[in-house]
Order: structure tokens, then C-alpha cells, then sequence
């Protein structure tokens, strides 16, 4: 399933989809079909239990991946876990046509979301949540 966010130039889609990871690399295609290669970031838990089957997925779809890892718990939302996340993904020498991937929710989600957004603007940010928690957020 599909919604669409229509917010005229900002307009996004919220795709929903049972075992979402295995589709996911499709769904990134179906969205931003000129991409080349995506960054993955996401805590040490979450890619222990996802990122296997999130890269696999990507890769499937024709996808260049590069992962990073951001450390886990609320007191990670921080200056430095940013400063760190920005410095990656800008010595990846990402650009508006690399979307980046937050997988899991809560404080991947959120800084993933503030570094992709300074890093520079326009870049594809696609938050890939694993919890119900983390869907609703």
C-alpha cells in the first residue's frame, strides 16, 4: 500500500508493505529511480537483527551500499554522534541523488533525519522503521 503525503513540492510516499525489508530495495527504485548507491546508517542492535536483509535487498535492486553505525540510547542524540554521522556521510561524498537509509526508529531515525538534512539540502531521506513504536513516530 501506498499513501501519498501531498504537500506540493515537499510531496512524499509512505509505502506499507508486509515483509517490508525484502521489497525495500524495489520500493527505493520505485521512488528515486535514477539512484546509483544509498547509505544504510543504523545502531549496533538493529543492524545486528536487519542489515543483512536491508543491504541484500538494496543490492538486489541494483543499489551501490555503504553502512554506518551510530551508537544506541537516547543520550547519543548529541552533537557528537551528529558531528560524527555528518563527517561519514560527507567523507562518502554523498549528493542529492544518494538517498540515505535510517534503519530503526527513535534516535537513528531523528538524527539520521538532522544529519541528512545539514549534510545538504535535498537529500533523499528514507527512514526505514523496525518497531511499531517507530512507524507511528
Amino acid at each position: 500500500m501506498v499513501i501519498q503525503v501531498d504537500l506540493g513540492e515537499r510531496a512524499y510516499p509512505i509505502v506499507i508493505q508486509a515483509g517490508g525489508l525484502e521489497g525495500l530495495g524495489a520500493a527505493v527504485m520505485d521512488v528515486l529511480p535514477d539512484a546509483e548507491r544509498c547509505v544504510v546508517v543504523t545502531a549496533a542492535k538493529i543492524g545486528d537483527l536487519y542489515e543483512a536483509n536491508t543491504v541484500e535487498s538494496l543490492v538486489g535492486a541494483g543499489l551501490r551500499v555503504a553502512c554506518l553505525r551510530i551508537p544506541e540510547g537516547e543520550a547519543n542524540k548529541s552533537v557528537a554522534t551528529w558531528s560524527s554521522l555528518v563527517s561519514a556521510l560527507l567523507a562518502l561524498k554523498i549528493d542529492r541523488a544518494t538517498p540515505v537509509l535510517a534503519l530503526g526508529g527513535g534516535v537513528v531515525g531523528d538524527v539520521v533525519g538532522f544529519a541528512a538534512a545539514t549534510v545538504l539540502r535535498g537529500v533523499p531521506l528514507i527512514q526505514v522503521p523496525t518497531t511499531l513504536l517507530a512507524m507511528v513516530d
